[in-house]
Protein backbone atom coordinates (compact mmCIF):
# COMPACT_ATOMS: atom_id res chain seq x y z
CA UNK A 1 0.00 0.00 0.00
CA UNK A 2 2.93 2.31 0.78
CA UNK A 3 4.42 1.91 -2.70
CA UNK A 4 1.01 2.42 -4.32
CA UNK A 5 0.44 5.58 -2.25
CA UNK A 6 3.86 6.89 -3.30
CA UNK A 7 3.10 6.41 -7.03
CA UNK A 8 -0.30 8.08 -6.62
CA UNK A 9 1.38 11.14 -5.08
CA UNK A 10 3.94 11.26 -7.91
CA UNK A 11 1.14 11.05 -10.48
CA UNK A 12 -0.73 13.93 -8.82
CA UNK A 13 2.40 16.12 -8.81
CA UNK A 14 3.11 15.45 -12.49
CA UNK A 15 -0.50 16.28 -13.38
CA UNK A 16 -0.27 19.57 -11.49
CA UNK A 17 2.98 20.53 -13.26
CA UNK A 18 1.38 19.90 -16.63
CA UNK A 19 -2.00 21.49 -15.93
CA UNK A 20 -1.39 24.71 -13.98
CA UNK A 21 1.07 26.42 -16.39
CA UNK A 22 -1.77 26.40 -18.93
CA UNK A 23 -4.00 28.59 -16.78
CA UNK A 24 -4.19 32.40 -17.40
CA UNK A 25 -1.58 34.27 -15.38
CA UNK A 26 -3.07 35.70 -12.21
CA UNK A 27 -0.14 35.82 -9.85
CA UNK A 28 1.78 38.74 -8.37
CA UNK A 29 3.57 40.85 -10.98
CA UNK A 30 7.31 40.65 -10.55
CA UNK A 31 10.33 41.31 -12.76
CA UNK A 32 9.50 38.59 -15.28
CA UNK A 33 8.62 39.88 -18.74
CA UNK A 34 5.12 39.35 -20.10
CA UNK A 35 4.96 37.86 -23.57
CA UNK A 36 1.55 39.20 -24.55
CA UNK A 37 2.28 38.68 -28.22
CA UNK A 38 1.18 35.05 -27.93
CA UNK A 39 -2.30 35.88 -26.66
CA UNK A 40 -4.62 38.87 -26.94
CA UNK A 41 -5.30 39.32 -23.24
CA UNK A 42 -3.62 38.54 -19.94
CA UNK A 43 -4.86 38.97 -16.38
CA UNK A 44 -2.43 39.99 -13.65
CA UNK A 45 -2.51 40.71 -9.94
CA UNK A 46 -0.04 43.28 -8.63
CA UNK A 47 0.87 42.95 -4.97
CA UNK A 48 0.91 46.25 -3.05
CA UNK A 49 1.83 46.85 0.59
CA UNK A 50 1.12 50.07 2.47
CA UNK A 51 1.35 50.66 6.20
CA UNK A 52 1.64 46.89 6.75
CA UNK A 53 -1.59 46.34 4.82
CA UNK A 54 -1.45 44.08 1.75
CA UNK A 55 -3.77 44.27 -1.25
CA UNK A 56 -3.83 42.96 -4.81
CA UNK A 57 -4.57 45.19 -7.80
CA UNK A 58 -6.27 43.38 -10.69
CA UNK A 59 -4.93 44.32 -14.11
CA UNK A 60 -6.06 43.29 -17.58
CA UNK A 61 -3.42 43.66 -20.30
CA UNK A 62 -4.50 43.88 -23.94
CA UNK A 63 -2.03 43.18 -26.70
CA UNK A 64 -1.92 45.58 -29.68
CA UNK A 65 -3.69 44.40 -32.82
CA UNK A 66 -1.02 46.09 -34.92
CA UNK A 67 2.13 44.79 -33.27
CA UNK A 68 4.89 47.32 -32.72
CA UNK A 69 8.16 46.25 -31.11
CA UNK A 70 8.14 47.41 -28.45
CA UNK A 71 4.69 49.02 -28.32
CA UNK A 72 3.91 51.96 -26.06
CA UNK A 73 1.90 51.11 -22.95
CA UNK A 74 -1.26 53.04 -22.07
CA UNK A 75 -2.52 52.78 -18.48
CA UNK A 76 -6.31 53.19 -18.18
CA UNK A 77 -8.86 52.83 -15.38
CA UNK A 78 -11.11 49.82 -15.94
CA UNK A 79 -14.06 52.12 -16.74
CA UNK A 80 -12.40 53.02 -20.06
CA UNK A 81 -12.93 49.62 -21.67
CA UNK A 82 -14.22 51.04 -24.97
CA UNK A 83 -11.23 53.35 -25.28
CA UNK A 84 -8.93 50.43 -24.41
CA UNK A 85 -10.15 48.48 -27.43
CA UNK A 86 -9.74 51.50 -29.70
CA UNK A 87 -6.20 52.12 -28.42
CA UNK A 88 -5.34 48.47 -28.88
CA UNK A 89 -6.51 48.67 -32.50
CA UNK A 90 -4.18 51.65 -32.97
CA UNK A 91 -1.16 49.58 -31.90
CA UNK A 92 -0.84 50.25 -28.19
CA UNK A 93 -0.35 47.86 -25.32
CA UNK A 94 -3.15 48.69 -22.89
CA UNK A 95 -3.41 47.96 -19.17
CA UNK A 96 -6.81 48.33 -17.51
CA UNK A 97 -6.42 48.68 -13.75
CA UNK A 98 -9.27 48.02 -11.31
CA UNK A 99 -8.78 51.00 -8.99
CA UNK A 100 -12.41 51.09 -7.88
CA UNK A 101 -12.02 47.59 -6.41
CA UNK A 102 -9.37 48.62 -3.86
CA UNK A 103 -9.45 51.11 -0.95
CA UNK A 104 -9.23 54.74 -2.06
CA UNK A 105 -6.14 55.43 0.05
CA UNK A 106 -4.29 52.86 -2.10
CA UNK A 107 -5.16 54.44 -5.46
CA UNK A 108 -2.10 56.65 -5.83
CA UNK A 109 0.34 53.91 -4.85
CA UNK A 110 -1.49 51.47 -7.13
CA UNK A 111 -1.09 53.76 -10.16
CA UNK A 112 2.61 54.16 -9.37
CA UNK A 113 3.26 50.44 -8.91
CA UNK A 114 1.19 49.42 -11.92
CA UNK A 115 2.86 51.97 -14.18
CA UNK A 116 6.45 51.07 -13.32
CA UNK A 117 6.01 47.30 -13.08
CA UNK A 118 3.97 46.95 -16.24
CA UNK A 119 6.26 49.20 -18.26
CA UNK A 120 9.15 46.96 -17.27
CA UNK A 121 7.37 43.65 -17.76
CA UNK A 122 5.95 44.58 -21.19
CA UNK A 123 9.30 46.08 -22.30
CA UNK A 124 7.50 49.28 -23.29
CA UNK A 125 9.76 52.25 -23.90
CA UNK A 126 6.94 54.78 -23.60
CA UNK A 127 4.40 54.89 -20.76
CA UNK A 128 1.25 56.94 -21.30
CA UNK A 129 -1.42 57.75 -18.73
CA UNK A 130 -5.07 58.68 -19.05
CA UNK A 131 -6.60 60.96 -16.42
CA UNK A 132 -10.33 61.45 -15.89
CA UNK A 133 -12.21 63.08 -13.05
CA UNK A 134 -12.85 60.12 -10.71
CA UNK A 135 -9.22 59.06 -10.38
CA UNK A 136 -7.55 62.36 -11.31
CA UNK A 137 -5.73 62.93 -8.04
CA UNK A 138 -4.18 59.45 -8.11
CA UNK A 139 -2.75 60.02 -11.59
CA UNK A 140 -1.76 63.63 -10.97
CA UNK A 141 0.33 62.56 -7.97
CA UNK A 142 2.22 60.17 -10.27
CA UNK A 143 2.55 62.34 -13.36
CA UNK A 144 6.34 62.08 -13.27
CA UNK A 145 6.31 58.34 -14.09
CA UNK A 146 4.47 58.93 -17.38
CA UNK A 147 6.13 60.01 -20.60
CA UNK A 148 2.87 61.67 -21.65
CA UNK A 149 -0.62 62.20 -20.24
CA UNK A 150 -4.01 62.39 -21.94
CA UNK A 151 -6.45 64.16 -19.61
CA UNK A 152 -10.21 64.60 -19.86
CA UNK A 153 -11.89 67.42 -17.98
CA UNK A 154 -9.60 67.82 -14.96
CA UNK A 155 -8.05 70.65 -12.96
CA UNK A 156 -4.62 71.27 -14.47
CA UNK A 157 -3.34 73.39 -11.58
CA UNK A 158 -1.66 70.46 -9.74
CA UNK A 159 0.20 69.56 -12.96
CA UNK A 160 1.88 72.93 -13.41
CA UNK A 161 5.08 71.70 -11.74
CA UNK A 162 5.58 68.90 -14.27
CA UNK A 163 7.15 69.10 -17.73
CA UNK A 164 5.41 65.93 -18.96
CA UNK A 165 3.54 66.51 -22.27
CA UNK A 166 -0.15 66.85 -21.47
CA UNK A 167 -3.11 66.91 -23.85
CA UNK A 168 -6.29 68.04 -22.13
CA UNK A 169 -9.78 67.95 -23.66
CA UNK A 170 -13.46 68.36 -22.79
CA UNK A 171 -16.88 68.45 -24.40
CA UNK A 172 -19.92 70.70 -24.33
CA UNK A 173 -21.55 68.99 -21.36
CA UNK A 174 -18.76 70.45 -19.21
CA UNK A 175 -20.52 73.82 -19.52
CA UNK A 176 -24.15 72.76 -19.16
CA UNK A 177 -24.31 70.38 -16.21
CA UNK A 178 -26.23 71.45 -13.11
CA UNK A 179 -22.79 71.74 -11.48
CA UNK A 180 -20.51 72.61 -14.41
CA UNK A 181 -16.83 71.97 -14.56
CA UNK A 182 -15.14 75.35 -14.48
CA UNK A 183 -12.95 75.49 -17.57
CA UNK A 184 -9.67 77.26 -16.79
CA UNK A 185 -7.14 77.73 -19.57
CA UNK A 186 -3.50 77.07 -18.72
CA UNK A 187 -1.11 78.08 -21.48
CA UNK A 188 2.19 76.24 -21.03
CA UNK A 189 4.69 74.76 -23.45
CA UNK A 190 3.94 71.21 -22.28
CA UNK A 191 0.13 71.54 -22.41
CA UNK A 192 -2.29 71.47 -25.34
CA UNK A 193 -6.02 71.97 -24.77
CA UNK A 194 -8.95 71.01 -26.99
CA UNK A 195 -12.63 71.78 -26.63
CA UNK A 196 -14.47 69.19 -28.74
CA UNK A 197 -17.27 71.31 -30.15
CA UNK A 198 -20.71 69.72 -30.40
CA UNK A 199 -19.63 66.54 -28.57
CA UNK A 200 -20.08 65.37 -25.01
CA UNK A 201 -18.38 63.02 -22.59
CA UNK A 202 -21.78 61.45 -21.91
CA UNK A 203 -21.86 60.14 -25.50
CA UNK A 204 -19.11 57.71 -24.48
CA UNK A 205 -21.50 55.97 -22.06
CA UNK A 206 -23.32 52.94 -23.43
CA UNK A 207 -26.62 54.12 -21.95
CA UNK A 208 -26.33 57.54 -23.61
CA UNK A 209 -25.27 56.73 -27.17
CA UNK A 210 -27.51 57.71 -30.03
CA UNK A 211 -27.62 56.03 -33.43
CA UNK A 212 -24.66 58.06 -34.63
CA UNK A 213 -21.66 56.88 -36.59
CA UNK A 214 -18.92 57.54 -35.81
CA UNK A 215 -18.99 58.58 -32.13
CA UNK A 216 -17.46 62.03 -32.22
CA UNK A 217 -15.93 62.22 -28.75
CA UNK A 218 -14.22 58.86 -29.19
CA UNK A 219 -12.99 59.91 -32.64
CA UNK A 220 -11.40 62.99 -31.09
CA UNK A 221 -9.99 61.02 -28.17
CA UNK A 222 -8.23 58.59 -30.52
CA UNK A 223 -6.70 61.39 -32.58
CA UNK A 224 -5.45 63.11 -29.43
CA UNK A 225 -3.87 59.86 -28.22
CA UNK A 226 -1.90 59.52 -31.45
CA UNK A 227 -0.97 63.20 -31.18
CA UNK A 228 0.34 62.63 -27.65
CA UNK A 229 2.35 59.60 -28.73
CA UNK A 230 3.96 61.59 -31.55
CA UNK A 231 4.66 64.48 -29.17
CA UNK A 232 6.46 62.21 -26.71
CA UNK A 233 8.60 60.98 -29.61
CA UNK A 234 9.64 64.53 -30.49
CA UNK A 235 7.00 65.74 -32.97
CA UNK A 236 5.56 69.19 -32.31
CA UNK A 237 1.78 68.90 -31.72
CA UNK A 238 -0.88 71.16 -33.25
CA UNK A 239 -1.77 74.31 -31.35
CA UNK A 240 -4.52 74.25 -28.73
CA UNK A 241 -8.12 74.69 -29.85
CA UNK A 242 -9.99 76.05 -26.88
CA UNK A 243 -12.58 78.84 -26.66
CA UNK A 244 -11.12 82.27 -26.01
CA UNK A 245 -12.91 85.11 -24.17
CA UNK A 246 -14.66 86.19 -27.38
CA UNK A 247 -16.02 82.67 -27.88
CA UNK A 248 -17.84 82.58 -24.54
CA UNK A 249 -21.03 84.25 -23.37
CA UNK A 250 -23.13 84.27 -20.23
CA UNK A 251 -25.61 81.41 -20.47
CA UNK A 252 -28.51 83.73 -19.65
CA UNK A 253 -27.63 85.87 -22.71
CA UNK A 254 -27.67 83.01 -25.23
CA UNK A 255 -30.34 83.47 -27.90
CA UNK A 256 -31.64 80.10 -29.05
CA UNK A 257 -33.22 79.55 -32.47
CA UNK A 258 -36.96 78.95 -32.47
CA UNK A 259 -36.90 75.22 -33.15
CA UNK A 260 -39.33 74.15 -30.47
CA UNK A 261 -36.81 73.37 -27.73
CA UNK A 262 -34.41 75.31 -25.57
CA UNK A 263 -32.49 74.47 -22.41
CA UNK A 264 -33.52 75.39 -18.94
CA UNK A 265 -31.14 78.26 -18.29
CA UNK A 266 -28.93 77.83 -15.21
CA UNK A 267 -29.41 80.18 -12.29
CA UNK A 268 -25.72 81.04 -11.93
CA UNK A 269 -23.56 83.36 -14.02
CA UNK A 270 -21.68 80.67 -15.90
CA UNK A 271 -20.07 81.20 -19.29
CA UNK A 272 -20.84 78.87 -22.18
CA UNK A 273 -19.70 78.75 -25.83
CA UNK A 274 -21.47 81.11 -28.22
CA UNK A 275 -23.87 79.56 -30.72
CA UNK A 276 -24.76 80.47 -34.31
CA UNK A 277 -28.21 81.01 -35.82
CA UNK A 278 -28.67 77.22 -36.03
CA UNK A 279 -27.88 76.71 -32.33
CA UNK A 280 -24.46 75.11 -32.95
CA UNK A 281 -21.13 76.12 -31.42
CA UNK A 282 -18.19 77.04 -33.64
CA UNK A 283 -15.23 77.32 -31.29
CA UNK A 284 -12.58 74.79 -30.35
CA UNK A 285 -12.01 71.66 -32.44
CA UNK A 286 -14.81 71.03 -34.93
CA UNK A 287 -15.10 67.55 -36.40
CA UNK A 288 -16.36 67.16 -40.00
CA UNK A 289 -20.01 66.69 -39.08
CA UNK A 290 -19.94 69.97 -37.15
CA UNK A 291 -18.13 71.89 -39.87
CA UNK A 292 -20.81 70.67 -42.30
CA UNK A 293 -23.81 70.14 -40.00
CA UNK A 294 -27.03 68.40 -40.96
CA UNK A 295 -28.63 69.11 -37.58
CA UNK A 296 -28.52 71.28 -34.50
CA UNK A 297 -26.58 69.50 -31.78
CA UNK A 298 -27.72 70.59 -28.33
CA UNK A 299 -25.49 69.99 -25.33
CA UNK A 300 -28.40 69.08 -23.06
CA UNK A 301 -31.14 66.47 -23.11
CA UNK A 302 -34.56 67.67 -24.23
CA UNK A 303 -36.16 64.77 -22.33
CA UNK A 304 -34.82 65.47 -18.89
CA UNK A 305 -36.52 68.79 -18.11
CA UNK A 306 -33.39 70.23 -16.59
CA UNK A 307 -32.56 67.07 -14.65
CA UNK A 308 -29.28 65.31 -15.39
CA UNK A 309 -30.43 61.71 -15.06
CA UNK A 310 -28.19 58.98 -16.43
CA UNK A 311 -27.51 60.81 -19.72
CA UNK A 312 -26.70 64.43 -18.92
CA UNK A 313 -26.29 65.77 -22.43
CA UNK A 314 -26.67 65.77 -26.20
CA UNK A 315 -29.76 66.00 -28.32
CA UNK A 316 -29.91 66.25 -32.12
CA UNK A 317 -32.50 68.28 -34.04
CA UNK A 318 -32.14 67.45 -37.80
CA UNK A 319 -32.46 70.09 -40.50
CA UNK A 320 -35.32 69.74 -42.99
CA UNK A 321 -34.36 68.00 -46.27
CA UNK A 322 -35.71 70.79 -48.53
CA UNK A 323 -37.27 74.26 -48.47
CA UNK A 324 -40.88 73.07 -48.79
CA UNK A 325 -40.56 70.77 -45.78
CA UNK A 326 -38.83 73.51 -43.79
CA UNK A 327 -41.56 76.06 -44.51
CA UNK A 328 -44.28 73.57 -43.67
CA UNK A 329 -42.78 72.99 -40.23
CA UNK A 330 -41.89 76.69 -39.74
CA UNK A 331 -38.24 75.80 -39.19
CA UNK A 332 -36.07 78.97 -39.32
CA UNK A 333 -32.95 76.97 -40.17
CA UNK A 334 -31.94 76.42 -43.79
CA UNK A 335 -32.73 73.00 -45.23
CA UNK A 336 -30.06 70.61 -46.50
CA UNK A 337 -30.79 71.44 -50.14
CA UNK A 338 -30.62 75.18 -49.43
CA UNK A 339 -27.25 74.74 -47.70
CA UNK A 340 -25.48 72.21 -49.87
CA UNK A 341 -27.49 71.91 -53.09
CA UNK A 342 -27.14 68.17 -53.48
CA UNK A 343 -25.84 65.08 -51.73
CA UNK A 344 -23.04 64.83 -54.32
CA UNK A 345 -21.73 68.28 -53.41
CA UNK A 346 -22.14 67.54 -49.71
CA UNK A 347 -20.13 64.32 -49.90
CA UNK A 348 -17.36 65.95 -51.96
CA UNK A 349 -17.10 68.85 -49.52
CA UNK A 350 -17.11 66.47 -46.56
CA UNK A 351 -14.14 64.68 -48.11
CA UNK A 352 -12.22 67.95 -48.43
CA UNK A 353 -13.03 68.96 -44.84
CA UNK A 354 -12.05 65.57 -43.41
CA UNK A 355 -8.80 65.48 -45.38
CA UNK A 356 -7.84 68.91 -44.04
CA UNK A 357 -8.29 67.71 -40.46
CA UNK A 358 -6.16 64.64 -41.21
CA UNK A 359 -3.36 66.87 -42.51
CA UNK A 360 -3.66 68.99 -39.38
CA UNK A 361 -3.28 65.78 -37.30
CA UNK A 362 -6.64 66.36 -35.64
CA UNK A 363 -8.39 63.37 -37.22
CA UNK A 364 -7.29 59.83 -38.06
CA UNK A 365 -7.60 58.77 -41.68
CA UNK A 366 -9.86 55.79 -40.97
CA UNK A 367 -12.26 58.09 -39.13
CA UNK A 368 -12.15 60.64 -41.95
CA UNK A 369 -13.33 57.90 -44.28
CA UNK A 370 -16.14 57.07 -41.84
CA UNK A 371 -17.42 60.64 -42.01
CA UNK A 372 -17.40 60.52 -45.80
CA UNK A 373 -19.33 57.23 -45.80
CA UNK A 374 -21.86 58.71 -43.35
CA UNK A 375 -22.27 61.75 -45.62
CA UNK A 376 -23.45 59.48 -48.41
CA UNK A 377 -26.46 58.58 -46.26
CA UNK A 378 -27.41 62.18 -45.47
CA UNK A 379 -31.22 62.61 -45.71
CA UNK A 380 -31.42 64.85 -48.80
Amino acid sequence: MGILSFFVQVLICLTALIYFPCLPVRGETRAANLDISIQDELSQRIFIRKDKVDIFLDVKILAPQQQKEPAALLILPSSEGQFAQEARALGFNVALIELDHIPKNFWSLAVHEAGLKLKSSTKARILLGFIEAQFSQSYVQNAEIFDGVLAREIDLEPLRAFSTPIIHFWGEDAYWRSEPWRVVSRDRKNIRQFFISGETVSSLLASCRRDQSPSGMMVAQKALLIMLYAWVRGETPPASRAPGPRDLILAKDVIWPDIGVRPKLPGDDRFVPRIDHDGNTHSGLLLPNHILPIATTLSFSINQQGSEGSCPARSVMPFSPDKATREKSHDPRQSLVERYGSRTYFVATMRVVAEKLVKEKLLLRQDAESYVRAAKDAPF
